[in-house]
């Protein structure tokens, strides 16, 4: 296979004959190892670690962008991973640390599926930040990286705090096979449009 450039056209010559593909001006592809070059590593997290928790936060984020930009992102701040849809509050927790990122929710998928397929070149992601950039770096033992990044997203997640050594005003312990099925169970008689489940506590002394 032969390949000639000329004028924004590509020539491609094989023995079954020649055909021409229109080009982009590559002068201006924009690179973005220039911009790389300005970011801090600013925190190391470890991979699988990593992928549960934005697989399991990503579930809880909102894709109303029009109406509500500001969480439609998973968001990390100082160890802890944080997603809602004003209906439901998810976070995981971390060791603590300095750093803040936020990923869009269209940016997961395209993150795991990257997570995934460097799976051998160890555990370690390093996270570098820049005032323009996000960037997650994979090293293997030949010290060749892979690189996944895009760019910082500039709304704001809310201000959430969790305190989890706080005490909860209410505590429940319940089986989660039993859980399950009840809920699988209400469902099949509830309406489709209508999937909310209500819990009423019952005061007694009896336990179940």
């Amino acid at each position: 296979v032969k390949f000639e450039s000329s004028g924004g056209d590509i020539k491609v010559t094989t023995p079954m004959g020649e055909t021409l593909f229109s080009s982009l001006d590559p002068k201006t592809f924009p690179f973005w190892d220039s911009v790389l070059e300005k970011t801090d590593n600013v925190t190391t997290l470890n991979r699988g670690d990593f992928s549960s928790a934005i697989a399991y936060c990503g579930k809880f984020v909102s894709d109303q962008v029009s109406k509500s930009p500001n969480i439609c992102v998973v968001e990390y701040r100082k160890g802890i991973w944080y997603a809602t849809d004003q209906v439901v509050l998810a976070s995981v927790h971390g060791e603590p640390d300095e750093c803040n990122f936020r990923i869009f929710n269209k940016d997961l998928t395209p993150l795991l599926s990257f997570l995934s397929s460097v799976s051998s070149y160890g555990d370690d992601v390093h996270v570098y930040l820049s005032d323009r950039l996000v960037a997650f770096k994979m090293t293997n033992s030949e010290d060749c990286p892979c690189f996944f990044g895009h760019s910082v997203y500039r709304h704001a997640f809310p201000n959430i705090g969790i305190e989890l050594d706080k005490d909860d005003h209410y505590l429940w312990n319940m089986d989660k096979a039993h859980l399950l099925d009840t809920i699988q169970f209400l469902n099949s008689g509830g309406k489709w449009d209508d999937p909310k489940i209500n819990f009423n506590f019952t005061d007694s002394s009896t336990e179940e």
